[in-house]
């Protein structure tokens, strides 16, 4: 198992066990295992014992407490991507159109999943010049544009009438 040591923790850091994204039930097990990890951490420290009893009972609860630390720790791996995984699907949704993914992309994988992700990405940046508007200074063509389309904006009313107007309706019958 790889073990990565984050070093301390910042203040707010420290006190904050559960995640608003989480679930009261799901902040309560991070809660708890936490507490748990902060205890086999205080039990895992040698016992200063001057007689020679007991001693293996110390060392089997020692092993038990720490079994039970790392099903946790990988657990909490577990969760964690899981979320990870969530979190990517839900982003793939909201650029999907009707929020739907394709067919079969779920069952492709992760790596799929996130392929897709950053090819929406991509397309993103490449129409970026698309979505830009015309600067106003300096750009003589759009400011004639501009000012085309102020002076054609009409009621609707008046449109409707002078696209169907009674005329038009005599020849057709």
């Amino acid at each position: 198992e790889d073990v990565i040591d984050v070093g301390e923790l910042p203040d707010v850091a420290r006190g904050q066990v559960g995640r608003e994204s989480l679930s009261e039930e799901q902040n309560a097990a991070v809660e708890m295992a936490t507490k748990l990890a902060a205890q086999a951490e205080a039990c895992g420290r040698p016992l200063a014992r001057g007689d020679g009893e007991g001693g293996n009972d110390t060392a089997e609860a020692r092993d038990r407490m720490r079994k039970k630390v790392r099903t946790i720790a990988r657990m909490a791996r577990m969760f964690k991507t899981l979320r990870q995984e969530n979190e990517t699907v839900i982003r793939l949704k909201g650029v999907c159109p009707g929020h739907k993914l394709k067919p079969g992309l779920l069952l492709a994988g992760k790596e799929r999943l996130t392929s897709e992700l950053e090819l929406f990405g991509y397309a993103v940046d490449i129409d970026a010049v698309n979505e830009k508007r015309p600067e106003g200074e300096g750009n003589e063509a759009a400011a004639a544009a501009d000012e085309c389309v102020r002076s054609r904006h009409r009621p609707a009313t008046r449109d409707f009438a002078e696209d169907n107007s009674p005329a038009d309706y005599d020849k057709g019958s």
